[in-house]
């Protein structure tokens, strides 16, 4: 079997499809992974195959934009995954009479609004507003991502190549559409919770109440008027993938009547090196503290405010390993003589020695932590789904939310800590956590599922009549 991976240019995504890549690839299978061309030494960093696709994305510099244009607490996160849900509350509405600063802001905060796919109230999911963020998400996000250039690239070498099955990411939707063009099977695998898919649920609903001549949707416009160029038509399996692959274990996800298949988050962080003070045992409680690679690789900063977290455990009687470069250090402040600095150590060897970990919500730390069965407290940095993430993990018992972040203080955030490490109930929710996601279906386990999925497809698929490779 062959099998297409594809994503965009953000390491941290390619990375949630690592794992699953070679356990196809251990079971026999021919494997590529497709991106732009700014993910290419990511890609063959992982030993697999990598295949580019239109021009470069070039996140860094785009981030970079948005951030200085408004804040790190702005529309950056709106630019780059969808809003946070914070923001969802207020309409910004009509620009009035303002300056040239004011004028901007106001439409970076109108920007924020129309692409946060984060709200999941009920009482906020109105068609009106569910359709602008669709609009505005398609035109923004969905073809920056997937871009003409980049959908070409990819459907011409899914038709030269042929492969079976096609994984995609929740956010590159070139790969349902060279899917559809090759005839191969194709799934979702998601990095965390499904914003999309619970979205795209309620917005259907909206759209079946209304008359039929004022029924629009620009998701279903832009992919179908896509994939018509290359023979296929639109069905819902584009925006949803025929099957859904979910890393996050039940009692954490989002309600989505979607066709599942669990498999287990197993972490893959690139080459590393265990270091030696790794295996001396701990004289104090450990505690890590991550703010992830994101940020500080796209924007060289962080949302979280790393002096007041730093602050938070100066003189306590634990351990803190912060991984942290020279550019995070330059603007934390002091460094307490509790706390050890590293640059990187993988998460999976480090948080089995840990009581607690502080981070910003991203998927990998999430994710290690929750299968690592450690309690978490949570900076949200707003970006995609983190706050939701936070808000679910303290609802279980697992952990605590900082509501916002840039607001924290040291006071605070101590007495958070404390509560994480002196209150029993949080380690046993997190172990169970952890065993839950224990449970869950090894990568290995999945690779049977998806070879039933491409021979299914391949018994019922109509042959596809472009065979040359370079169409």
């Amino acid at each position: 079997m062959r099998v297409l991976f594809t994503t965009h240019t953000a390491k941290s995504h390619l990375f949630a499809q690592v794992t699953l890549a070679w356990a196809l690839r251990a079971a026999g299978h021919e494997v590529h992974v497709a991106g732009q061309p700014d993910l290419a030494d990511h890609i063959t960093g992982t030993g697999l195959t990598a295949v580019t696709a239109g021009a470069a994305l070039d996140l860094a510099a785009q981030m970079e934009s948005y951030e200085q244009h408004d804040g790190p607490s702005g529309s950056g996160g709106a630019a780059e995954y969808g809003g946070s849900s914070e923001h969802a509350a207020r309409d910004p509405g009509p620009r009035g009479e303002t300056g040239p600063a004011d004028d901007h802001r106001a439409m970076a905060e109108r920007f924020e609004y129309w692409t946060d796919m984060t709200e999941i109230r009920p009482h906020r999911l109105s068609y009106e507003y569910m359709h602008g963020v669709f609009t505005a998400m398609t035109t923004h996000v969905f073809q920056q991502y997937s871009a003409p250039a980049m959908v070409e690239d990819l459907v011409r070498h899914a038709r030269w190549w042929r492969p079976d099955l096609v994984v995609w990411d929740p956010l590159t939707f070139a790969g349902p559409i060279a899917a559809r063009a090759c005839g191969a099977a194709h799934v979702r695998l998601l990095f965390g919770l499904d914003l999309v898919g619970r979205m795209r649920e309620s917005y259907l609903e909206a759209v079946r109440r209304l008359p039929p001549g004022q029924r629009e949707d620009p998701m279903e416009e832009w992919l179908g008027w896509t994939v018509r160029q290359y023979g296929g038509e639109f069905g819902e399996d584009l925006v949803v993938g025929q099957r859904t692959i979910d890393p996050l274990p039940p009692s954490l996800r989002l309600p989505v009547d979607l066709d599942r298949v669990p498999m287990r988050f197993t972490t893959h962080n690139g080459s590393s090196v265990l270091p030696d003070w790794l295996r001396e045992p701990t004289r104090r409680r450990r505690i890590c503290l991550t703010l992830g690679v994101s940020h500080r690789e796209l924007l060289g900063a962080d949302r979280v405010p790393l002096g007041e977290v730093l602050a938070a455990v100066a003189g306590e009687d634990v351990e803190v390993v912060a991984t942290l470069n020279e550019a995070q250090l330059a603007s934390a402040g002091a460094v307490p003589d509790n706390v050890r600095v590293v640059d990187f150590v993988p998460l999976e060897a480090l948080l089995p020695s840990c009581s607690a970990v502080i981070h910003h919500g991203g998927a990998g730390t999430f994710n290690t932590a929750l299968g690592c069965g450690v309690p978490q407290l949570i900076l949200p940095d707003g970006v995609w789904d983190t706050d939701h993430k936070a808000r679910l993990l303290e609802e279980s018992g697992a952990g605590l939310r900082v509501a916002e972040p840039g607001r924290a203080d040291a006071g605070m955030l101590r007495g958070m800590l404390t509560r994480l490490l002196e209150e029993r109930s949080f380690a046993d929710a997190a172990a169970r956590l952890g065993r839950e996601s224990g449970r869950m279906p090894a990568p290995s386990a999945v690779v049977p599922v998806l070879e039933e999925l491409a021979e299914a497809n391949r018994r019922g698929a109509r042959p596809d009549p472009t065979t040359r490779p370079d169409q």
